[in-house]
């Protein structure tokens, strides 16, 4: 009886599945043949999670050893969302798709590589840079405590509208002139948008440039992308995949959580996602628009210390700032959860951690729960899981940890001494190295 009543409580607010999958699924020629059974185990584990009904699409990539061994969609881009009545269109590999938060990690590999270039120190105050952002106590706030979610200014005032997302120079000056919520520096909650606009406000300061030109010129033309930038163009609103609200609404305590994080109701901002306001405009913290295969090159590059094809465009020392844990493990008091950071990423754990079991070496991001990019050290892989259904709890949550099980057991640690040399003074366990 309560298995029944369960299982039509999570039924409601669903994808319509059809039952040829094949149908609906689109496999990268590019893929390598090496790995067919092991592709094969991996695949199935999407294809279980879409099953669910819980996504109107996923897009899969998964490179190891620098080879792309796995990029495929399954779905729809639009038109079977809960409610749809169509026309349907499928989820292709070339459809560009929201990272959300995932595009956290690229906007801070963006300030890692200008700190390379010598624009500032990680440990420099932003209002050197940035002199109105000094007002109410936040003239000591460094540029590092805003990366590892320490600034203390974890979601925009009340009174501040999601409308006004657009209009950048706005969002600034509120971020300049409001008050801390924490002490920076003396805790860690996580900034779901906020130190996205303040990274991405220091970038273009220090550089002249606008946020979108410094992505093109640092990565996205390096690595030989066709999409991935920040927002769309308004022609291509109509090619990017939508997201959807699915399943039962969130249990009070949850939705407050995602509100707090959000600055919206959860649901408002899954129908916000598909909205010209987040498709035009620049966010930096939560709008990158990709493939789930452009999605793994800038890690790729990263574990292959920095560079991509044969072209350096990081110095190992700079990767090696990145991925490393800054101070210990810490509890985050907007997710409520202990959380590993780095300076701008989000770490594996020697136990359990959003990339599955046992991830030591692991750094990457979360997007919007669950979308997850990421790379592993000791596998030797990168990743790009990008799912277009939103819900914080539901069925999907045993597939999505099975399918995150088959690719850490699928690809095996290597031992130490394999290793590439820029990755052996990273701690396995929890100890901090910076």
């Amino acid at each position: 009886m309560i298995s029944r009543v369960l299982n039509a409580h999570f039924q409601r607010n669903t994808v319509a599945v059809p039952s040829d999958l094949e149908a609906i699924t689109r496999r990268d020629p590019a893929e390598s043949g090496a790995y067919q059974s092991l592709v094969q185990n991996i695949w199935s584990k999407v294809e279980d999670l879409y099953r669910v009904g819980y996504n109107p699409g996923i897009a899969l990539a998964i490179r190891h050893r620098g080879e792309l061994v796995l990029h495929r969609t399954i779905g729809h881009a639009r038109g079977n969302a809960p409610g749809d009545i169509g026309p349907q269109v499928p989820l292709e590999l070339d459809t560009p798709i929201s990272l959300f938060s995932s595009s956290k990690a690229i906007t801070a590999l963006l300030v890692h590589m200008l700190a390379e270039e010598g624009h500032f120190a990680f440990d420099d105050p932003v209002c050197e840079f940035i002199p109105e952002f000094a007002a109410h106590g936040k003239h000591r706030t460094t540029i590092e405590q805003v990366l590892a979610h320490r600034a203390g200014i974890p979601r925009f005032p009340t009174e501040f509208g999601i409308e006004h997302a657009g209009d950048w120079d706005s969002v600034i000056d509120v971020l300049c002139r409001m008050p801390p919520v924490l002490k920076p520096g003396r805790s860690t909650a996580y900034h779901a948008v906020t130190g996205g606009f303040i990274l991405g406000e220091l970038a273009q300061r220090v550089t002249g440039q606008s946020l979108p030109e410094i992505l093109h010129s640092r990565l996205r033309q390096p690595l030989g992308m066709h999409h991935f930038t920040y927002g769309v163009e308004p022609s291509l609103n109509g090619s990017v995949a939508l997201n959807a609200f699915v399943g039962p609404p969130l249990p009070k305590l949850l939705g407050k959580m995602a509100e707090a994080a959000l600055g919206l109701p959860f649901e408002e901002a899954c129908e916000i996602s598909n909205d010209p306001i987040f498709l035009n405009n620049v966010i930096p913290a939560g709008n990158l628009y990709a493939t789930a295969e452009e999605a793994t090159r800038p890690f790729q590059m990263l574990l292959d210390g920095g560079q991509w094809q044969g072209q350096r465009l990081m110095s190992e020392a700079a990767v090696r700032g990145l991925v490393a844990p800054f101070g210990k493990i810490r509890y985050d008091r907007l997710l409520r959860l202990p959380i590993r950071y780095s300076r701008g990423l989000i770490l594996g754990h020697p136990v359990v951690s959003l990339y599955g079991t046992r991830n030591p070496l692991a750094f990457g991001h979360l997007g919007f729960l669950n979308i997850l990019c990421w790379a592993d050290i000791e596998r030797d892989i990168s990743v790009s899981l990008i799912t277009t259904g939103k819900s914080a709890i539901g069925p999907h949550i045993a597939p999505l940890g099975r399918l995150l099980g088959a690719i850490n057991t699928g690809f095996a640690p290597r031992p130490e001494s394999g290793l590439p040399a820029w990755a052996l003074s990273l701690p396995r366990g929890l100890a901090a190295s910076v």
